[in-house]
Order: C-alpha cells, then sequence, then structure tokens
C-alpha cells in the first residue's frame, strides 16, 4: 500500500513488543509493530519501530518526541523488537 493510499483510506496497527527503559523521570520506549488496511487482513502490509521519548511531570507522562521506522528489505526488523521487555 502507498503512503497516499494509506493516508486516504486509513491503516490498523497491532502492536507486537514493547520495551522501556526508564530512570528517574525519564522513560524511552519502543513499541513494534504490524499495519494492515483492515482488522482483518491475514497479512500486514509494513512492520516497523516506534520510539517514544517521555517525561513525567506533574504525576503524568508527557511525550517529548516521537519518531518511528519501518521494516525494509534492507532494514530487517531484529529480534530483540519482537519480544517484550522483561
Amino acid at each position: 500500500m502507498s503512503d497516499a493510499a494509506t493516508r486516504k483510506e486509513g491503516f490498523f496497527d497491532h502492536p507486537l513488543a514493547m520495551q522501556v527503559q526508564q530512570f528517574g523521570v525519564m522513560a524511552h520506549v519502543s513499541v513494534s509493530y504490524e499495519s494492515r488496511t483492515s482488522q482483518n487482513d491475514p497479512k500486514p502490509f509494513v512492520r516497523g519501530v516506534k520510539s517514544f521519548e517521555l517525561l513525567n511531570s506533574g504525576g503524568r507522562w508527557y511525550i517529548t518526541q516521537v519518531a518511528w521506522d519501518r521494516e525494509r528489505q534492507d532494514n530487517q526488523m531484529p529480534e530483540i523488537y519482537l519480544h517484550d521487555s522483561p
């Protein structure tokens, strides 16, 4: 599916795994995902990893930065992103 088609038609993300690293009021969260054009699609059209930087202030978490990249032939998802952190 093309980027233009996903903007027009939408898609469904399904999380595969999550890793969380926290120190004090800072946290880094990596979430691997699969995207489908409908919830019933048997195969995702893309997989990738989203990266979130978080800051806790006043008793709640704020997202300070988000970045993501998708899996490609030259950028295969490492095994670590297929399992939750302990």
